[in-house]
């Protein structure tokens, strides 16, 4: 082989392993693509019904999910009671509105509680390794249409 055919095949190769590492970014950005509201929504979902830790912390950012490690198992058990509680009691959820601001993305959102307690939240959703993730979740009282 000449030099020629050597860096015909070279370049050839090349550009085959470009397209083959190019694949996975256009061919699944659901990750890319998801709205911070739909997977703050899906973890409120997953939430309620929810058999280990496992399937809250997944939504949540690092050291949330860090946090948990933390206490007693009984500990742990009542604290993901108390988070089954909290998802199942958020009713009639809204987004009433999601901006970015930095790194962020902020969700504002409503909801009415079973005991007809309307309640406004606000999320903080930040992008870690790939995936949209849970930074910080507040939920209060709203007393602003009484």
């Amino acid at each position: 082989m000449n030099i020629n055919t050597i860096s015909r095949v070279l370049i050839i190769f090349t550009l085959i392993l470009t397209c083959f590492s190019l694949v996975p970014a256009f061919s699944d950005n659901s990750a890319a693509d998801q709205k911070p509201s739909d997977v703050y929504l899906a973890y409120l979902k997953s939430a309620q019904s929810a058999d280990s830790f496992d399937d809250i912390t997944i939504y949540w950012a690092g050291w949330m999910s860090e946090s948990f490690d933390r206490g007693s198992d009984e500990q742990k058990k009542a604290r993901l009671e108390r988070l089954k509680k909290s998802a199942a009691n958020k009713n009639n959820i809204k987004v009433i509105s999601t901006e970015k601001s930095g790194e962020f993305w902020i969700i504002n959102l409503s909801s009415v509680y079973p005991d007809g307690q309307k309640m406004k939240g606000q999320v903080k959703m930040i992008r870690e390794n790939g995936n949209l993730l849970i930074e910080e979740e507040m939920w209060t009282a709203d007393f602003s249409d009484e």
